[in-house]
This record gives structure tokens, C-alpha cells and sequence, in this order.
């Protein structure tokens, strides 16, 4: 998807990309397996710039996925000079924007390699695991380039760190997994008379527990009157309620865990098992920048979040419209 804004500065096009000989290759995907050995996947299938990432023995629930790209710039001096991209004094770099509505995350992942001024070719590798339990429907990641450091500024060049200066992305593609596991582990029961939803704490020990329905559940009560408005789909009540059972449900789970934790003297910083309760919880809290403080924090860091949008468009494909 093309940068569609009006920039008063330069960006890298068709015309800079060809200059500088910029170049990608196709991304490798291996997993670990359940014996701890690394196992590489061969079996994906590539359509244009969609991926099915598959193989007999993968799951991910049950597996991590390593997500490998090699970029190649053969000609980095085109890039920089007065009348470039940037100064020779400043140094670029590359990033990747990755998102799932379906998976319901986001975040912005740097490339360690600096991109600087020479005359020799200069590889930028990227690698990155996603967790087990962690991905479900679609995931996006989309490469660009970015001013990384500053030092001097020319006429029609930008001037502030971060700054994404791909007019196009260097690099789009959406990973397509096996979209069964639940955005949440929500259930449905009969509860006439009761509330229309319930959170259940089934762990002790959330920092190796899995996060799955054995040790937490958002309980729908299909016997309430207004479960309806949570079954109706897209509608825009539907949505609004579904979104704030998730949200209350997401700020408790929050709670509890670092109470927990707490008691348990455990922290983020010690080892938690990946997929679980713990390692979902952090995740949370560093995605949606939540204010962990108190119980009022949490929910108000999670309700001036994003995720109603995310709710709202859950199971849509990332079509980067």
C-alpha cells in the first residue's frame, strides 16, 4: 500500500529503489519443535504477497514461528547527500510494521543493522518469533525505511528519528495460520438468571500456566436476555457490547495475574513460559500501553486503547486498505 500523504521531504521511490539496488529476499519460517529441536518450513505456499504458512508437524498453538528476511542494499551511497535521502552524516534503517486483527496485536519491530553512507553492499537480517498461542487468522508485516539517527539536516530532507521514509513499502506480506484459536477463551452456558458474563480464574501459577480455557474463561451466559446483542454480528450494539465484555474481562485478568505475581514474588523479568498467562498479560500491557497502578488504571489504559477497533474488525482480512 502506497504512502498516500503529501511529504515535504524526500522519500525513497521506484526511481531510489532501483538506484541503490534494493533488494529482498523471501522470508524462511522454522519453528521449534516440542524435543527443542529447530525445524525449518518447507511446505508454505506463496501467492503474490499472501503466504499459507503450513507444515505437518506445526501448530501454533502448540508451536512458536520464526519469522526470517535478509534485506540487500547494493548501493547505499545513493542514498545520501545533500541532494538525497538524507544527509552522508545521518544513518537509516529498516522496520517492520506487523499487525493482526485476528490475532489482535500490533507493534513496530527495528532492524539492528544501520544503514550508513558507502560505496559496499550492505545486508539488513530481521528475525523474529512469535509465541505459541499467539497467532490465529492473518498477520501483516509491512518493511520500510526510517531516518534512525540525525546529525545534519539539508533543504527537503526530514529531520526527526523515526520518521518512515518509503514512499512504498520496501517489503508486504500477510502470513496466513490456522485461524481456530480463539481471540479469547470464550465459552457459552445456561445460566438463567445469572449476569450475561463471567470471568473464571482457573490457574495458580501464572507464570508457566498456559493461557487457554483450562485456566481462564469469559463465560457467556446464552440464557441472557441480552446475549442476543452479543451473537448480532457486525452491528454497531453488537460490537460495542462485545468489545467492553472483552476489555473488563482483559483489565481483570490483568489484575489478578499481577496480584499474583506479586504474592508469588514473581516478575515480568524472571522466565515465564511462552503462551503463558504471565507472557500474555506482558504482552498486553506493552501493546496497549497499559498503566498498571490500580484496577482504575488498567481499565482506563485499556479503554483509550485501540482494541474497540480491533473488536470491530476481528476475522476481517488485513487487506491494507
Amino acid at each position: 500500500m502506497a504512502n498516500t500523504e503529501i511529504n515535504f521531504y524526500k522519500q525513497i521511490n521506484d526511481q531510489v529503489t532501483e538506484e541503490a539496488g534494493i533488494k529482498y529476499e523471501l522470508p524462511s519460517f522454522s519453528f521449534v519443535s516440542e524435543d527443542g529441536e529447530l525445524v525449518e518450513m518447507l511446505d508454505t505456499d506463496e501467492t503474490g504477497d499472501n503466504i499459507v504458512v503450513q507444515d505437518d508437524s506445526w501448530t501454533p498453538q502448540d508451536n512458536n514461528l520464526i519469522y526470517e528476511q535478509r534485506f540487500h542494499i547494493e548501493h547505499p551511497g545513493k542514498l545520501f547527500g545533500r541532494d538525497k535521502v538524507t544527509d552522508s552524516a545521518n544513518k537509516l534503517g529498516i522496520a517492520v510494521h506487523v499487525y493482526s486483527r485476528s490475532s489482535f496485536f500490533q507493534e513496530t519491530i527495528a532492524c539492528n543493522s544501520d544503514i550508513y553512507d558507502t560505496d559496499e553492499e550492505i545486508t539488513v537480517a530481521f528475525k523474529h518469533v512469535f509465541p505459541k498461542a499467539s497467532l490465529r487468522g492473518k498477520i501483516a508485516l509491512e518493511f520500510f525505511f526510517y531516518l534512525k539517527d540525525f546529525q545534519k539536516r539539508n533543504p527537503l530532507q526530514a529531520s526527526f528519528v523515526g520518521t518512515n521514509l518509503s514512499q512504498s513499502h520496501i517489503y508486504r506480506v500477510v502470513l496466513h495460520v490456522d485461524g481456530d484459536a480463539p481471540l479469547f477463551p470464550i465459552t457459552q452456558r445456561d445460566v438463567p438468571g445469572g449476569p450475561l458474563w463471567t470471568v473464571k480464574k482457573l490457574w495458580t501459577d501464572p507464570s508457566v500456566e498456559m493461557f487457554d480455557l483450562s485456566t481462564v474463561q469469559i463465560e457467556l451466559n446464552s440464557a441472557h436476555p441480552l446475549i442476543e446483542q452479543v451473537d448480532a454480528g457486525k452491528t454497531r450494539l453488537a460490537v460495542e457490547t462485545l468489545s467492553n465484555i472483552i476489555i473488563e474481562s482483559m483489565g481483570m485478568i490483568i489484575a489478578q495475574t499481577l496480584a499474583d505475581m506479586k504474592e508469588q514474588e514473581l516478575s515480568f523479568d524472571d522466565e515465564c513460559a511462552e503462551g503463558s498467562i504471565a507472557s500474555v498479560v506482558e504482552q498486553w500491557i506493552t501493546l496497549h500501553a497499559v498503566d498498571t497502578t490500580n484496577i482504575m488504571t488498567i481499565m482506563s489504559s485499556l479503554k483509550n486503547s485501540d482494541l474497540k477497533d480491533y473488536v470491530a474488525t476481528a476475522g476481517d482480512e488485513e487487506d491494507g486498505d
